[in-house]
């Protein structure tokens, strides 16, 4: 099996240090997304009340109607006089 040739410590000081910038930079784009995506969320947040405030008369004029029953079907019985015609 053969090992990785050894670097000196300069170099690995400086591959660490490299990856280490990186993931500093990467989280610094990552707090800006979150900033960008918390101001739109605001904005967002602010036009619905804005919206609802706005629509509010119009609910407040709606009156609530019960929803229309189905009607059920008619059950036909045959005709039975229940006194015998006179002859």
């Amino acid at each position: 099996m053969a090992l990785p040739a050894h670097k000196p410590a300069s170099d690995q000081w400086s591959r660490v240090a490299s990856i280490l910038f990186e993931a500093q930079s990467s989280a610094g784009r990552a707090v800006e997304n979150h900033r960008g995506a918390s101001a739109q969320i605001d904005a967002a947040t602010y036009a619905l009340q804005r919206l609802r405030e706005e629509m509010a008369p119009a609910f407040q004029l709606t009156v609530a109607r019960p929803a229309p029953i189905a009607p059920t079907p008619l059950r036909r019985e045959p005709f039975r006089r229940s006194e015998p015609l006179a002859a």
